[in-house]
């Protein structure tokens, strides 16, 4: 069997980020897709809104436990996660232009104190301007169909061509 591949090199070192700049692409990016596998190692991608708050990210999704991804992370807790900030197609080039980052790493439910920081952090970042009385409300109503979760990151990857 093949060993992983995570902690192979950059080929295009030319185009490498900082990790700083690879979280920049985080945090500019409006959403990632999240890849998991299945007990086969068919895999699946699937859209997440996130909030990245130090070596962690979190997501929320359906309470469903025989989703799709629910089924698959119960098989395999690993992810990676691809975020793209920009990309502008440079037809005269036959080329595009973008930044990106992608995040391994691994998920579970996030339950207690956890729970707390990840509903605060989208709340943060996707509701700043809501009062607090709404943002619990709607927390309130959407509570018993909704499951959080967090990624704690592995190892973060960036690279970008053009301007960044």
């Amino acid at each position: 069997m093949q060993e992983t591949t995570m902690n192979k090199p950059l080929r295009r070192k030319d185009r490498e980020l900082t990790v700083a700049e690879a979280l920049r692409v985080i945090n500019e990016s409006d959403f990632g897709v999240m890849s998991t596998v299945d007990a086969q190692g068919v895999p699946y991608g699937v859209p997440i809104h996130f909030a990245l708050e130090g070596n962690k990210l979190y997501f929320h999704g359906t309470a469903s436990e025989d989703s799709r991804r629910a089924l698959n992370l119960q098989v395999n807790d690993r992810v990676s996660i691809c975020f793209v900030r920009h990309c502008r197609v440079v037809q005269d080039e036959l080329s595009t232009d973008y930044a990106c980052t992608i995040v391994s790493g691994r998920v579970c439910l996030a339950e207690g104190e956890d729970k707390a920081k990840c509903i605060n952090a989208l709340i943060r970042r996707f509701a700043p301007d809501n009062s607090p009385e709404r943002n619990a409300k709607e927390l309130t109503e959407s509570l018993h169909a909704t499951k959080w979760w967090m990624v704690e990151i592995e190892k973060v990857t960036g690279k970008c061509r053009g301007k960044f």
